[in-house]
């Protein structure tokens, strides 16, 4: 459960950017592909929390533990046998869980079906709604998607927002908000939330993510220079056990922000203020494949480089055995697309 005095759950690890840019998705996806995916589908739960209207403290700290679980699932998982949309709707149903603020299964898909069909589809709610055997399969593939979470996750939940961290970042710097350019504290507190829906929250606990987050809008926004304590770049106190954490998470946040759909739309002032905002570098068992429904109507998405459906059926009986496995018998019959 969220609300713990740590600042990342032990059985947690930390990534490096190197494993972060090998993850299991490699084979089947570039780099560039991942990002975006991993962006559209936290950018997907941060709408569909606030469609579901949360109260103003309990939304961002449910939104950043669903977006903590989806990124760490697929740290673990490929999106090639994992549908990311039936994984985005399950890390917020068990968010929603966890942080003691539970929501209807049916709301959270219908609202994210919305969101994610309603432009294309403006009736899609109303024809999930009359097809109760679609709806059905659905229900129990996001119940399968939140057991495979669960259990890939081992069962560790427990969640801290970064915004908890932003009195001792500040104090760490030796800055007041007063001291700032009109409208850097604001930014500041928008980057907080950025970097929580963002795959950099894999590098770095909660505490390093505010400190990454703050020092990123000082230097680019404020026209800050990183701030000094003894000579030296201050997350060398802030963190000296390892230093050069906070710099390599303000280089990714700027990469983060430049993910969009095509490299035109590519933000030219974050990449250009990243390697200066990041400051000098001080020296010293798995879960279900599990594939979304197709819609009523629909073609099911294929994949020449995809295993046969009989070798991902299995493959999804294998985690833990056949007759061990919690969602064996939820599995739909045609719920694996047939190879090309």
């Amino acid at each position: 459960m969220g609300g713990s005095s740590g600042s990342v759950p032990k059985v947690w690890r930390l990534y490096t950017t190197e494993e972060i840019q090998n993850s299991p998705s490699r084979p089947f996806m570039t780099l560039e592909k991942e990002n975006l995916t991993r962006k559209q589908h936290t950018k997907l739960i941060k709408s569909a929390g606030q469609e579901l209207k949360f109260s103003q403290t309990a939304g961002p700290v449910v939104v950043g533990a669903a977006c903590t679980f989806f990124h760490r699932y697929f740290m673990m998982k490929s999106f090639a046998h994992n549908d990311p949309l039936i994984f985005a709707a399950a890390s917020l149903f068990l968010a929603c869980k966890t942080e003691d603020n539970p929501r209807a299964l049916q709301d959270i898909y219908f609202t994210m079906f919305k969101l994610r069909y309603g432009k294309s589809h403006p009736d899609i709610v109303r024809k999930l709604q009359a097809n109760k055997p679609f709806v059905e399969e659905l229900r129990d593939t996001i119940l399968t998607a939140e057991r495979a979470l669960m259990y890939t996750l081992g069962f560790e939940f427990e969640y801290i927002h970064p915004f908890k961290y932003y009195s001792e970042v500040l104090a760490g710097m030796g800055l007041k908000e007063e001291q700032m350019q009109p409208g850097t504290p604001q930014a500041i507190i928008s980057s907080i939330m950025d970097a929580n829906l963002s795959s950099v929250l894999l590098m770095g606990t909660s505490r390093h993510l505010c400190a990454a987050a703050t020092q990123f809008i000082l230097v680019n926004v404020g026209k800050h220079q990183i701030p000094l304590v003894e000579g030296k770049p201050w997350y060398v106190a802030f963190e000296p056990a390892a230093p050069e954490l906070i710099p390599n998470i303000v280089t990714e946040m700027g990469r983060w922000y430049t993910i969009r759909p095509t490299a035109a739309r590519t933000s030219r002032a974050v990449a250009s203020h990243t390697a200066e905002s990041a400051g000098p570098t001080p020296t010293s068992q798995p879960a279900a494949p599990v594939k979304r429904p197709a819609l009523p109507g629909s073609q099911q998405h294929t994949s020449a480089s995809a295993p046969p459906a009989q070798a991902r059926r299995d493959d999804a009986l294998t985690i833990y055995g056949p007759e061990k496995h919690p969602a064996a018998e939820l599995l739909p019959a045609g719920l694996f697309p047939a190879a090309a």
